[in-house]
């Protein structure tokens, strides 16, 4: 006999899992699916076996925490002043809880001329002045693939002569978790 999550559990997930990319609950079926298994795995017969499970290993929040590292939100930094046509900003990946996630991860950004997205035709992207993280690919492009360093942080610089508003937009790619990409961030070139 296993330990289950009830219905109510497995709906409370999904409820709070509901402010991520809508195409993400594919992914979060399949993490539920995974986290069934792994409690069915649990042998439980009224005792807990010291060698395969400590008592109090397995809790409510320690299971919370451990979906909440899951889903992932991108925290953008105040933009940085405009100096010669460039602006610096950072980003921070936190939990679904809000905590500044320790982690690396793989995204892709794009810098757009709107909110909406579509790739700038004049804005391009570099590393920012911070060092945090690595370009992995588009360096001075429009659109970047890149590493967080440990700490989940990415320091970017935006380049941009024209005076005008652009965004800048996350996207999950491989290597990227459950990603909320809803948060944008405006960078107003003069």
């Amino acid at each position: 006999m296993g330990i289950a999550l009830t219905d109510e559990e497995k709906a409370a997930l999904r409820r709070d899992a509901s402010i991520f990319e809508a195409n993400s609950s594919q992914h979060l079926d399949q993490l539920l699916i995974d986290l069934q298994d792994q409690i069915d795995a649990i042998p439980v017969d009224g005792t807990v076996d010291a060698d395969a499970l400590a008592a109090g290993a397995v809790t409510a929040v320690k299971l919370a925490d451990a979906v909440a590292d899951l889903l992932v939100a991108v925290d953008w930094g105040a933009p940085g002043a405009e100096a010669a046509n460039k602006i610096e900003v950072q980003l921070q990946l936190d939990d679904a809880q809000g905590n500044a996630l320790a982690e690396s991860h793989v995204l892709e950004v794009h810098v757009s001329d709107t909110a909406t997205g579509g790739d700038s035709a004049t804005a391009t992207i570099s590393d920012g002045a911070g060092a945090a993280g690595t370009i992995i690919s588009g360096d001075g492009t429009a659109a970047i693939r890149a590493t967080t360093d440990a700490s989940g942080h990415l320091d970017l610089e935006v380049s941009e002569a024209a005076a005008a508003s652009r965004y800048l937009i996350v996207r999950p790619c491989y290597g990227s978790p459950l990603l909320d990409c809803r948060e944008t961030v405006e960078l107003a070139f003069t």
